[in-house]
């Protein structure tokens, strides 16, 4: 039989059966509310799907779905001739093999309409194939777009958890997290005072630094990976600004110590050739992968799945937010940003289990006060960041507005929110010929000492 002629997957008889488990016992609403929408769109008949609207705006006004309410409803819309009358929704009652499988029926009606569903995105798709004028890239990623669009919009969740099991799972994990040296509650960035006060970067959540070009993101950014590589942590860079040679010049030159104008202009002395060799050497063991070639969040959500499976996964970084693109149109930036950010939260919370950095770009705005320091609402312009973000981290620098004699160019990591703990100032030192950040303790600088110099 040819696709042309064949009914799309339902099940009439699961349909009848969970609609006359909920008639009979009002209460099995609640066993599966979270698995059929309240739209009736997961019904195949559409005289079944009016039933179950008229059900669902029975109980979500706090009443009593019963055949009396159930029909009176229906009247009331003016459905309840078109459907067969009261004796139809009686009938649905006497169709129920047993009234106790509300749950199993609900599952079957659900798993034809996802079904439904894919026929149809992947009707869409091949539409979108047959476009030869549309850029492949496009294709792919609103293709995958329509496959992501049916599995978030299953409505199968799981059930609620009692808290003698949670705070039995949260007390495990406290135990081996009090066993482990740094005791911090998400993964460390390897800048010991930053993860102090953030207390690591929390499991599947976003987190964003953010400030004016200059300051020296991407170099933080890379700081972040190499440390964090050297610990053992598998780390994915998407560099939408940057090539993947580029970004290697600066590991390169971060790694060893060499000046990065001397690496891009090749003009190296010999110890300098013999400390990039040793460094290459060095990189090249570390769990680090970079992609300089996915834009759009179903490109970096591909991408990162697929290294996940293959490699294993503990961060994802991204540089920067405001370049990524999406097939899809927008009002304004603003609106396309929020769209974004929803993205990368979805990802890192559903789909990868990781925390993302993303890198995300101030407007001039900030330069307009006297005090140039950021500030959230700095942010406020730029979508649902500051809603979406589990912290927020300002990267400032104050010698690039100000110049000084003074040799150290301090650097203020700035947390201005923190979903799970506190905020604060980390004060970092700039060495700008090899783009490090390196920690007070590590140039041998006492706080009491900073404090004088900033």
């Amino acid at each position: 039989m040819s696709d042309a002629n064949r009914l799309p997957p339902h099940n009439i008889d699961a349909e009848r059966s969970l609609l006359g488990c909920v008639l009979i016992n009002p209460d099995a609403y609640a066993e599966v509310c979270d698995i059929i929408r309240s739209d009736g769109k997961d019904f195949y008949l559409v005289r079944n799907k009016w039933v179950w609207e008229a059900v669902a705006k029975i109980k979500e006004s706090g009443g009593t779905p019963d055949i009396i309410t159930v029909t009176t409803e229906l009247d009331r819309q003016r459905r309840l001739s078109e459907i067969g009358g009261p004796i139809a929704v009686s009938q649905l009652m006497d169709a129920v093999p047993s009234a106790v499988r509300a749950l199993e029926y609900a599952q079957i009606v659900e798993e034809s309409a996802t079904r439904r569903r894919l026929i149809g995105a992947a009707s869409n798709i091949a539409e979108l194939a047959w476009q030869e004028d549309e850029p492949i890239a496009n294709v792919i990623d609103q293709s995958e777009e329509s496959v992501l669009h049916v599995g978030e919009n299953r409505r199968v969740g799981g059930d609620l958890e009692h808290i003698g099991d949670i705070v039995t799972s949260y007390h495990d994990n406290l135990m081996k997290r009090l066993a482990r040296d740094d005791k911090l509650d998400g993964i460390g960035t390897g800048i010991h005072p930053l993860d102090n006060l953030l207390g690591g970067l929390g499991d599947t959540n976003l987190h964003i630094l953010a400030g004016r070009p200059g300051m020296g993101k991407t170099s933080l950014m890379l700081e972040m990976a190499l440390r964090m590589a050297r610990d053992g942590r598998r780390v994915t860079i998407f560099s939408i600004e940057m090539t993947k040679a580029q970004i290697m010049g600066r590991m390169a030159s971060m790694m060893s110590g060499v000046n990065s104008t001397n690496l891009r202009s090749g003009t190296l002395l010999q110890d300098e050739i013999v400390a990039v060799n040793q460094a290459c050497g060095a990189l090249a063991k570390l769990p680090i992968w970079i992609d300089d070639e996915s834009f759009t969040p179903s490109e970096i959500r591909s991408r990162l799945r697929r290294n996940q499976s293959r490699h294993g996964l503990d961060v994802a970084m991204i540089d920067y937010l405001q370049l990524m693109s999406a097939y899809r149109q927008f009002h304004n930036d603003t609106a396309r940003v929020t769209y974004l950010c929803s993205q990368l939260v979805t990802i890192a919370k559903h789909d990868i289990g990781v925390p993302i950095i993303a890198l995300a770009q101030l407007s001039r705005a900030v330069e307009q006060r006297n005090d140039k320091r950021p500030m959230l609402s700095d942010l406020r312009e730029s979508g649902s960041i500051e809603q979406d973000a589990s912290t927020v981290t300002f990267v400032y620098r104050d010698k690039y507005y100000n110049k000084s004699d003074e040799p150290h160019d301090i650097t203020e990591l700035i947390v201005s929110k923190n979903r799970y703990g506190n905020t604060g100032v980390v004060k970092l030192v700039f060495k700008g010929a090899n783009t490090r950040f390196l920690t007070l303790a590590e140039m041998g600088l006492a706080e009491r000492r900073l404090n004088d110099i900033v």
